[in-house]
């Protein structure tokens, strides 16, 4: 695989979802709040991945359609906003805590007094963390990728993706692979230095990677 690329030199906000912090919402940042209001599926929108399931486990709504966050899963907000999961594995492969610099601007406060109807943080909840800034993120990796333009199977069960490249024969993809990263057309095929595959939707990955 010949197309390699470098992260932009971009500063994300992220925040690492679990069961607790999904029960008690207290420490949720600013933005997600706010994409919790969205309507649900909306491009930018954070809801219940199926209602009264009692799951718990919520989705993210994007131009390329519904991603599952994961327990464990960092919601990263991009750099226009945008909103999207990344594995903890792969996060912390690819981004680090960026340092603040002298004069910068203040990073957005945990919480603003935005009220979510849904799941309401307690006023303790609200006292506690109004004060907290939340950490940003700083990435450093390069990787390979390809970007997938169809998806095919053949007669023995085996799973394929054609590129949207030219010159590039289709390229196989583990079950283990499918299943753990439900790769979408529109998307990237990622390849990283130690040779761990993973997806990337389309507006994640162009907008934190340029073509070497």
């Amino acid at each position: 695989m010949n197309l390699k690329f470098r992260k932009k030199p971009v500063v994300i906000e992220a925040f690492q979802m679990t069961e607790e912090r999904r029960a008690i919402n207290g420490d949720w940042p600013n933005w997600m709040h706010k994409a919790w209001q969205l309507d649900r599926e909306a491009p930018g929108s954070l809801y219940p991945t199926e209602e009264g399931t009692g799951d718990g486990t919520l989705s993210i709504g994007t131009l390329e359609g519904q991603h599952l966050v994961s327990w464990g899963d960092w919601i990263i907000q991009g750099v226009k906003g945008e909103l999207y999961p990344c594995k903890p594995d792969i996060f912390d492969a690819t981004y680090e805590v960026a340092s603040q610099k002298s004069g910068a601007a203040s990073p957005p406060r945990w919480i603003d007094g935005l009220a979510d109807t849904r799941m309401p943080a307690t006023d303790e909840d609200l006292t506690m963390n109004a004060s907290r800034e939340m950490p940003k993120y700083e990435c450093h990796k390069k990787v390979w990728a390809l970007k997938i333009a169809g998806i095919v199977g053949d007669q023995h069960g085996g799973v394929y993706f054609q590129p949207a490249e030219e010159g590039y024969d289709k390229v196989p993809m583990s079950p283990e692979y499918v299943a753990k990263h439900k790769p979408e057309v529109g998307g990237y095929y990622v390849v990283y230095e130690d040779g761990y595959k993973s997806f990337s939707p389309a507006g994640a990955f162009e907008s934190g990677y340029t073509p070497l």
